[in-house]
């Protein structure tokens, strides 16, 4: 793709960890490296528990051009056999990226 006569790059994607942490907890973390262009993102975190409960948090944000960084970093309770999907949606300038999707299984007792 070009745009006024010198081509666009591709954004490299973000990272995201959602990792269980030694006390039962996990940590949601979004990371972006150096681009050029403005990104802008959306953090769904759905947590289900064995009862069926179901809970969702929604986050949106944007990193400056040539900005990096660790916009989200969080801790969330996961109790025993609960389960916690986390959908990142994100943007370069106005056109969307594909999703990254992860999903983490609270330990089931033993």
């Amino acid at each position: 793709m070009w745009l006024f006569g010198a081509p666009v790059m591709a954004a490299e994607a973000p990272r995201l960890s959602v990792q269980r942490l030694d006390d039962g907890a996990a940590e949601v973390q979004v990371c972006f490296a150096r681009d050029r262009s403005e990104r802008r993102y959306e953090l769904l975190v759905t947590h289900r528990d064995l009862n069926g409960n179901r809970s969702q948090s929604r986050q949106r944000g944007t990193v400056a051009a040539d900005g990096e960084g660790c916009p989200v970093q969080t801790r969330i309770g996961l109790k025993l056999g609960a389960t916690l999907d986390v959908r990142l949606r994100w943007w370069q300038g106005a056109e969307e990226q594909p999703a990254i999707e992860q999903r983490l299984e609270g330990q089931q007792s033993t």
